[in-house]
């Protein structure tokens, strides 16, 4: 049964573990080879871990994108060549401490949409190659800065050489670099010392299962369903007929209350909110078509 199902898992990532390292031990404890994961937590890093069981892999750019929201601790005074813990530091002299005011003031100029230089250490790829292999190899790396969202970032604590915050941010923004550019910013050099991921969308890290808590008997309880990968995009509930239809790759109208929606992409549903589709809409043509389906009876 167990190797049929579909659906998001949250695991609560322990430290020391890679994201992958979780997805291999959750092979071997469930027999199911079609998993992924939606977003990598660093090694050192704990907390909200989104994987993705059979079908629902085809959903994790969806998982992806959503908010993250993390708790974390900077340390000032020195500089990583990792951005963390793990790599070797280098000591800043700092002469005076920036005082809490200061530390504010960095934190507002981070928030907001801002450009954002991925670390040396990363699971981007250069031709192919992720960065961090390149790093490893002394390999000098062109690295362009991206624009990334910093929806909030909130002072929690601060006792030099500490900075203790909470962050809300979009995809692709690494908490590490983040951590850097503060302590750039404030003159220290800083690095960051300690990472929880709290949530991811709306999965939070109460709701989160340790790797001890899984099993074959217990995971059909376990998983959400694979509408929790769409909980942003417009929704629609379609005929029968019509499901058909874009099944076989024909196009039909779009209902008027669409128009009002700027998605391109939108999910078709039965009236308990399961998946049954990822629909195209075309807003000049008015058209919908079959993106993707998720209920197997329409692929028939």
């Amino acid at each position: 049964m167990a190797g049929t199902l579909s659906g998001f898992l949250v695991i609560n990532k322990p430290s020391g573990w890679t994201s992958f390292d979780v997805v291999a031990k959750l092979r071997t404890i469930t027999g199911i080879a079609k998993i992924g994961h939606a977003g990598t937590l660093d090694p050192f890093a704990t907390g909200v871990l989104v994987v993705a069981f059979n079908r629902a892999t085809l959903l994790i750019d969806y998982i992806q994108q959503q908010k993250k929201y993390y708790t974390g601790r900077i340390k000032l005074g020195q500089i990583s060549e990792t951005d963390d813990t793990e790599g070797h530091k280098t000591t800043i002299p700092v002469t005076n401490p920036p005082d809490e005011n200061s530390v504010r003031l960095t934190l507002a100029r981070m928030t907001g949409t801002i450009r954002q230089l991925p670390p040396r250490y990363s699971a981007l790829k250069v031709k192919g190659t992720r960065m961090y292999n390149l790093a490893r190899q002394g390999k000098h790396v062109e690295r362009k800065p991206r624009t990334v969202r910093i929806y909030s970032l909130a002072l929690e604590h601060y006792d030099y050489p500490h900075i203790s915050i909470t962050a809300e941010v979009g995809a692709g923004t690494y908490i590490r670099a983040l951590a850097r550019d503060i302590g750039e910013d404030l003159g220290t050099g800083g690095y960051l010392e300690q990472l929880t991921r709290t949530q991811v969308g709306d999965l939070t890290l109460n709701e989160a299962h340790s790797l001890g808590d899984v099993s074959v008997a217990g995971l059909p309880g376990m998983l959400y369903p694979l509408s929790t990968a769409v909980e942003s995009l417009p929704k629609i509930i379609l005929s029968e007929r019509e499901l058909g239809q874009l099944a076989i790759g024909q196009s039909i109208t779009a209902p008027n209350a669409l128009q009002k929606q700027e998605a391109d992409t939108v999910a078709a549903i039965d009236r308990s909110g399961s998946l049954r589709m990822l629909i195209s809409f075309d807003r000049r043509q008015n058209q919908l078509k079959n993106k993707k389906i998720f209920d197997m009876s329409l692929a028939r």
